[in-house]
């Protein structure tokens, strides 16, 4: 029987093998709500966009529906269409200039987007209510 050191070092090469086989063949994005809170979403790569936000949906199942966007350098909003026609890799190469990996090499692409169905809309309702 192998020790737990050793059994430590397969989990640890079989995770890591895991994220960079994912990578060639998914898109990785941070979704974060407007609260802050984010979380990794995976979506294959020529899957609709409509897939993406199947995606999110799932891993937020408590939000509302609402719409991804993605912020460039410059602040610039794009909205992420929701439709079964455009691909993921269609979609990010047609606007390379807002999908630009948030962390440094040698870590996994990942795409920072945001996703406005959390307690947003609340929270400022509350925040007018009360001033």
């Amino acid at each position: 029987m192998e020790n737990e050191n050793e059994l430590m070092k397969i989990y640890y090469e079989k995770k890591n093998d895991f994220l960079r086989l994912n990578s060639e063949y998914k898109y990785i994005f941070e979704v974060t709500k407007c609260c802050g809170y984010g979380e990794w979403v995976t979506v294959y790569k020529d899957q609709s966009t409509s897939h993406l936000y199947d995606n999110v949906q799932y891993q937020f199942p408590s939000s509302r529906s609402s719409d991804l966007y993605i912020v460039n350098n410059n602040g610039e909003k794009l909205i992420i269409p929701c439709d079964g026609l455009t691909s993921i890799r269609t979609f990010i190469l047609n606007n390379n200039s807002f999908f630009i990996p948030i962390y440094p090499i040698p870590s996994s692409v990942i795409y920072k987007i945001y996703y406005d169905g959390c307690c947003c809309v609340k929270i400022e309702k509350e925040n007018n209510e009360n001033n």
